[in-house]
């Protein structure tokens, strides 16, 4: 049974509907990520010199790893205290059985490393450079409370809520630490009370672990008795008043031998924006989430949280990186729309018909509605190349729509459409190349592909079922031609100087090539001043006379506009991702060197960086290590 027109009009308005519905769950990115499936092994060796790392550590691991089929290649870094390997897996490889093989090559190796090596962790992509990445949004937090409480606030209350929130990958709480109980030996004491160390570790071991007391029986029912040592750490008179051991018939107290002290934890790293020190909870996006979407929700929660922090505190926005994406992605959005209206204005001057307007915009929303919906399903990822794609398909687009219009109200019939669907192949077939690029190009141009792939597969369905149910809907009446005499002496004018055009092209055709051939440029600008071993060019071509005299008279003569493009535009033209402009400051210490000295050295820079309050906007520092630090400023 043939579908009637109503019938595929409200499919195609059902289903465009869903499409535009969709565009909150689309992936939106200024960027596109890296899709190369990889594994990164994580692990730690406090003190331990890179060199040390490389050969006792990494070296054993990358022998294993070598061994796992589906690992293409490996990429070690070995720095002060920790590493990582980053395991490149072929496309074809299940990622959670080579998870698992990685795991157990290291149960079986991690007997054999160093003593003082932790266990090495296994991620899916790297911690360590998504925490090089900006994060999407930065809040500050603040307060009358010391630091490290407004620390333990945030990673104690804040973090779990927020955590829940799907999209955020990782929430870093930066500018702050944990306080800790500092136990500092007596020395002169313990030497002679004949102490060791061990025993003062496992009395506190014992004072803080549950113990089990035996069972007891309760209306003939047996219940096991746990003693639950949680006790209050924060009490110190409870600690120093632990009780070690005896010496000399006394019972030794923790105070007796060593000194208690509650203190904020040594700093591990630092996190500064424009030089101030404070409380920072950094979101970080899952890999291909929506960020627009996603600062939105966070910002949301955000708010709601702030009515039940204590009355002392306080939390701000203090950075958000989708803020230049939505800046970029609405010039995208005012030239895409520009680019349209000027093509539907030649429509409508060409046909001087809003119905003929009508139809063509319609037909290309429904076309837009439809591909969002496969967006989705083929998990295309919208970002600056992929947007790009959306409007060169407009064109495309908007004639095929254009030319079943034509026919269909000339001809009454569909036979146009084999003539469509070759020159849409076509089209299609030519994208197939991005598909054997290297990956870094790839990645780049796969979703723009994918983008006007679907778009014109889409315009097929909508130009064979949507346009001939349109037109059946609203009437174009054809357009009858009437020739004046006004008009036919216009066409014989044209045709006129057309033909003595053609006349004189022809008649002075070796004058008209050679012309154009100048106009592109001879390549003689290109001939190198002197050649080795050939003394007949020296002395011709690379004579001193002409080299300095007629050759700049030549190249111009014959050099044309190619000359100009490779001397003035190829040569000077460079290539960078387009991102936000930011300068990088990197700076390394040798090995040994302390976290407060490479401190030392970014604080420097801060203070020289904040007196450009105009021109620069943010600069975020960290440090890492005593070995590196950097600030980035946009």
């Amino acid at each position: 049974m043939k579908p009637t027109s109503f019938s595929i009009l409200i499919f195609f308005a059902l289903f465009s509907v869903i499409g535009f519905a969709l565009i909150p769950r689309l992936s939106v990115q200024w960027l596109p990520t890296e899709r190369s499936p990889y594994l990164v092994v994580q692990f730690q060796w406090s003190n331990a010199s890179p060199t040390a790392i490389e050969q006792e550590v990494i070296t054993p691991l990358e022998g294993a790893f070598n061994l796992v089929q589906g690992v293409e290649s490996i990429y070690a870094v070995a720095r002060n205290g920790r590493g990582n390997l980053r395991l490149e897996l072929s496309e074809e490889a299940e990622l959670d059985y080579l998870r698992f093989e990685v795991a157990s090559k290291i149960r079986q190796l991690y007997p054999k490393l160093p003593q003082g090596v932790g266990f090495p962790v296994i991620y899916v992509s790297n911690p360590e450079a998504e925490q090089q990445e900006r994060p999407i949004l930065t809040y500050a937090l603040s307060g009358k409370e010391a630091p490290s409480v407004l620390y333990r606030y945030a990673s104690e209350v804040l973090n779990p809520k927020l955590a829940l929130i799907s999209g955020v990958e990782n929430i870093q709480i930066a500018g702050g630490n944990e306080q800790e109980w500092r136990i500092t030996y007596k020395e002169a004491q313990l030497a002679v009370l004949k102490i060791k160390p061990e025993a003062i570790r496992n009395a506190i071991q014992q004072y803080f672990t549950p113990a089990n007391l035996g069972v007891a029986k309760i209306n003939n029912q047996a219940w096991q008795v746990r003693l639950n040592n949680v006790r209050e750490a924060s009490n110190r008179a409870q600690l120093e008043d632990l009780v070690i051991g005896k010496a000399n018939n006394q019972v030794l107290r923790l105070k007796d031998v060593a000194r208690v002290s509650f203190e904020e934890q040594t700093p591990q790293q630092f996190y500064r924006i424009n030089g101030q020190n404070s409380i920072r909870l950094l979101f970080y996006a899952e890999r291909g989430e929506n960020t627009l979407y996603l600062a939105q929700k966070v910002k949301s929660e955000m708010a709601a949280l702030k009515g039940i922090l204590p009355a002392s505190y306080q939390i701000r926005l203090e950075d958000d990186a989708t803020t230049y994406l939505n800046e970029e992605l609405n010039k995208i959005a005012q030239r895409t729309v520009l680019s349209l209206v000027i093509i539907l204005l030649f429509v409508l001057l060409i046909y001087r018909n809003w119905k003929h307007l009508l139809i063509v915009l319609l037909s290309l929303l429904a076309n837009l509605g439809i591909a969002f919906i496969f967006y989705d399903l083929f998990e295309v990822e919208l970002h600056l190349y992929a947007l790009a794609g959306i409007t060169v398909s407009f064109g495309i687009l908007i004639d095929n729509g254009i030319i079943m219009i034509h026919h269909f109200r000339e001809q009454g019939n569909l036979k146009v459409f084999p003539a469509l669907l070759a020159s849409t192949l076509t089209t299609i077939s030519a994208l197939s190349i991005i598909w054997f690029l290297s990956d870094q190009w790839k990645v780049n141009l796969l979703d723009f592909a994918k983008v006007i792939a679907i778009n014109l597969s889409v315009s097929l369905l909508v130009a064979v079922l949507l346009i001939p149910a349109l037109l059946e809907k609203v009437n174009l009446t054809k357009k009858v031609r009437t020739n004046n005499v006004v008009l036919l002496r216009k066409k014989v004018r044209w045709h006129q100087f057309y033909e003595k055009l053609l006349t004189f092209l022809v008649r002075r055709k070796v004058w008209v090539i050679t012309g154009v051939i100048l106009l592109f440029g001879l390549p003689v600008f290109l001939l190198p001043n002197k050649i080795e071993n050939q003394p007949l060019y020296n002395r011709t071509v690379g004579n001193e006379l002409y080299v300095e005299n007629a050759k700049p008279i030549v190249n111009k003569l014959l050099g044309g506009t190619l000359r100009l493009f490779l001397w003035y535009v190829y040569e000077g033209a460079t290539y960078r991702e387009a991102d936000e402009t930011v300068l990088r400051v990197e700076a390394n210490l040798p090995f040994g060197s302390t976290l407060e000295q490479m401190n030392t050295i970014i604080l420097q820079i801060e203070e020289y960086l904040s007196q450009f309050d105009v021109e620069v906007k943010q600069f975020t520092s960290r440090v890492n290590s005593g070995q590196y630090g950097g600030i980035e400023i946009y």
